[in-house]
């Protein structure tokens, strides 16, 4: 074994992030981590590598054992030049592997200053460095953010190749499941480890569903009884009331928790019946975490089988953190750009099904002049890249033609002809919030984005 979890739990201010945590990663293990934004998947690579402090608990790792670590958000010496970088970082002693990986994504000029490189490049360096180094254990956070369709494709064989434990987190579901073997899947602070990969996982997952719903009545049951004990009067109640009083306020905690999972367990279940969806169709929904975008209106609607209208499962007005709290007439387009990619799965999420994010500041060069296209994704479903340009202005007829240019280089110099035409979409500022101002294609509907 590589590295072992004993009980491990993990706390920020009087919430648990990781709640008595026990699991193994061993020697040829390849585990896929799932769960919804915010449920501790980041914290538990942190824990593994010993960056974050436990509250309880022990964790076990192999003597000697090197690990590989792809953070989110890497960080760089700005004025060293690539090559000095990815050298002193990855500590290999031929330099041509460095270089070759570098080269596979994208990153050339490697004499250049780290400041020359945008926020993507950067990305695809860290990577680099990250897949050369010599380990025992591999980490990728969110390894295809800043990849292209291509740089995912090789990545994925590289990966699939790879002979030694790999704990990988990741939005793209399709990716997932064609490398992993294992999934972990993090919930309310409790971790379930499954020797499957993903759609097995799925699978076992309603089966586990199916079991806690079982439990759930039992304990709503005892939950009931416990309430009508809990009503009368101090005199009626025993000596040891007290403590059954904090036994009945922790059953009531534990069965709404259950509850609340068992509801979403079912929506799928619910909406794959009706909809008569694929298996394919089915992982989508759930990769866009589409019952936890739902309201709590709209979800009361699902569960009592109420009739629903397209408008209940559109979030309006969609909210873009401005967690630096930045006054809203200073916004600019680039403060624009890195609010959204500070959270760029919800983003894409809101946006609408199959989108993956490519590269932010994507460099072009039209006639003598470098454009930047501020954000470049790719749509699966569609089969075609997306562009979309951020104005903190109102909609002006030169920003059509702007983007115009944009979606025709994207079309001659990216796409393959087996892709689609490019989708154009203009994300302006209106009043006191921004909207989709500009879309080329009809299946991108307008949506209203406030700053909180």
């Amino acid at each position: 074994m590589l590295v072992t979890l004993n009980e491990v739990t993990v706390s920020y201010t009087d919430k648990k992030i990781l709640d008595n945590v026990s699991f193994s990663i061993n020697d040829n293990d390849k585990i896929g981590i799932v769960g919804i934004n915010g449920t501790g998947k980041s914290t538990l690579l942190k824990t593994i590598l010993g960056e974050v402090d436990i509250q309880s608990g022990e964790i076990f790792r192999k003597s000697g054992i090197k690990i590989a670590y792809l953070p989110q958000q890497p960080k760089f010496d700005e004025n060293a030049s690539i090559i000095d970088t990815a050298l002193k970082e990855s500590k290999v002693d031929n330099e041509y592997e460095i270089k070759a990986m570098l080269s596979k994504l994208g990153i050339d000029n490697l004499d250049s200053k780290i400041s020359t490189l945008s926020g993507g490049e950067k990305r695809r360096l860290a990577l680099a460095i990250t897949l050369v180094k010599q380990c025992d254990l591999l980490i990728l956070d969110e390894p295809t953010n800043h990849l292209d369709i291509w740089m995912i494709n090789w990545l994925e064989k590289y990966l699939t190749k790879w002979s030694k434990a790999l704990l990988l987190v990741t939005h793209d579901r399709y990716f997932l499941e064609r490398i992993t073997n294992k999934t972990l899947d993090i919930e309310l602070g409790n971790v379930y480890l499954y020797d499957v990969n993903y759609s097995n996982y799925l699978n076992l997952k309603v089966e586990r569903a199916e079991y806690q719903q079982a439990n759930y009545r039992k304990l709503k049951a005892v939950l009931k009884k416990e309430a009508a004990w809990a009503a009368l009067n101090p005199q009626a109640r025993s000596t040891k009331s007290t403590e059954r009083l904090k036994r009945y306020y922790e059953l009531e905690d534990k069965t709404n928790k259950l509850k609340n999972n068992i509801n979403e367990i079912n929506y799928y279940i619910s909406i794959s019946i009706e909809q008569n969806l694929s298996y394919r169709q089915l992982r989508e929904k759930i990769k866009s975490k589409e019952y936890q975008r739902l309201d709590d209106k709209t979800k009361l609607k699902l569960i009592n089988k109420e009739e629903t209208v397209v408008s209940d499962f559109i979030k309006n007005p969609i909210v873009i953190r401005n967690k630096y709290n930045i006054d809203k007439e200073s916004i600019t387009e680039k403060i624009l750009q890195r609010l959204i990619l500070e959270d760029i799965p919800s983003f894409l999420k809101e946006l609408g099904d199959g989108f993956t994010f490519v590269e932010n500041e994507y460099k072009i060069k039209i006639g003598n002049t470098f454009n930047y296209i501020d954000l470049l994704l790719y749509n699966i479903k569609f089969n075609c890249y997306v562009v979309i340009e951020l104005k903190v202005t109102e909609l002006k007829k030169e920003h059509i033609g702007q983007i115009q240019i944009y979606m025709n280089y994207v079309d001659k110099n990216i796409k393959t002809i087996n892709q689609d035409k490019t989708i154009g979409v203009i994300i302006c500022k209106k009043d006191n919030g921004y909207y989709i101002e500009y879309s080329s294609d009809n299946r991108i509907f307008s949506k209203n984005y406030i700053l909180s």
